[in-house]
């Protein structure tokens, strides 16, 4: 695994029919906009359903932002679900591949990148995923670009919480049996021994677990003072928490960033949730923009964004204004992408030479009314990218 290091800082189809060329040489909607057709693989159905269907909904209201503030109008050329499986996922990518998309935003889940990123670097195509499995990014593919904090960045920032500022030193691994769940695993071990510190126990749970006794019971005989969640989607992981809260597990719980999700902390009483440790992104609810994009989501969709449909809005207006700024072809946003150095909602987005757009992941922990506050902030050194 490569890691980075610590810096200072602890099923519609539609194009319009007319398109023009706009001054700069980008194609110019009936809108008068500059234009790209964009489609999406998303997981709007199976386990991480939820995550899928706020990213969608996310995907839409950039969309409108976009042509609502004059910046361009991109056209959702296909939209599929990538579904449950790694088949199904290849599957829906090939098939909006079809209409000729200038760039894709991929699932979230991290076996699905797995199974198509060879197939994106085929069709040079950019696709920006929100996946965190760090090995989506690890094999210099020019054009997989993810927009979220990998699982390497979010186990060394709270790794680095648990073992120097709370003094962990019993450290357990409760985690799935995905590529998520395995690679975090992996990673967390790696980040105890360069510690010289000893994982007392390494379970290991279906990604769908609704029981998880046997895996808490030998975590607690093992005399564990932390444990590791490792767990993609929210129904499992809060039987997880669920589970150690009944067994009466006294040590530190980090959980996997899908507990801040807001469909995931609704399975979770508030003193389940409170003290939980999460790496995350974090919003700053001060901030006019993050407050804007929070309330037009509540109003369109009747509900709260979770973090996943921020960063995937993020994705979204980036793209919007690398076509606003001449990069209409999937060659030109590419390259845009490649060099990317900007600021969103959700913070710096800027491009590293593989292809992550996320340098910052911040430590999270709960209190006794689900809120969540940052209590450790990391940043990465990165190499910038090139076109």
């Amino acid at each position: 695994m490569k890691r980075r290091t610590l810096a200072a800082v602890l099923a519609t189809t539609s194009m319009l029919a007319a398109v023009g060329c706009g001054a700069d040489g980008s194609e110019e909607s009936d809108s008068g906009l500059p234009t790209a057709g964009i489609a999406t693989v998303l997981t709007t159905t199976g386990p991480a359903a939820v995550f899928g269907q706020n990213q969608q909904n996310a995907v839409a209201l950039a969309v409108a932002q976009l042509k609502k503030d004059g910046i361009a109008d991109l056209q959702v050329v296909a939209k599929e679900d990538a579904g449950e499986t790694n088949t199904s996922a290849l599957n829906a990518y090939r098939k909006v591949l079809r209409e000729d998309p200038d760039v894709v935003v991929g699932p979230i889940i991290g076996t699905m990148m797995l199974a198509i990123r060879q197939e994106v670097e085929r069709a040079r195509i950019p696709m920006i995923t929100t996946a965190a499995t760090t090995a989506i990014t690890e094999d210099d593919n020019e054009y997989i670009f993810r927009n979220f904090p990998s699982s390497d960045m979010s186990v060394q920032a709270t790794s680095a919480y648990a073992f120097d500022e709370l003094g962990v030193t019993k450290p357990a691994i409760l985690a799935d049996s995905t590529a998520f769940g395995q690679g975090d695993a992996e990673a967390l071990l790696e980040a105890a021994d360069e510690q010289g510190i000893d994982v007392v126990a390494n379970e290991s749970v279906d990604q769908n677990a609704v029981d998880v006794t046997g895996q808490v019971a030998r975590i607690e005989r093992a005399g564990a003072d932390a444990v590791f969640v490792q767990l993609l989607t929210g129904s499992p992981l809060a039987v997880a928490i669920k589970g150690l809260r009944r067994a009466g597990f006294e040590g530190e719980v980090f959980a996997a960033p899908g507990i801040t999700s807001p469909s995931t902390l609704e399975l979770l009483t508030d003193e389940e949730a409170a003290g939980i440790y999460s790496p995350g992104v974090s919003l700053d609810t001060d901030d006019p923009k993050v407050q804007a994009f929070t309330a037009a989501y509540q109003a369109e969709y009747g509900k709260a964004p979770d973090v996943y449909a921020a960063v995937m809005y993020d994705s979204v207006m980036t793209i919007g204004q690398l076509v606003a700024d001449g990069a209409g072809s999937a060659d030109e946003l590419r390259d845009a992408l490649a060099t990317l150095d900007t600021t969103g909602i959700t913070g710096r987005l800027a491009a590293d030479d593989e292809g992550n757009l996320f340098h910052t992941v911040s430590v999270l922990q709960f209190d006794d009314g689900k809120v969540a506050t940052p209590v450790s902030t990391i940043e990465l050194d990165f190499e910038p990218g090139e076109s």
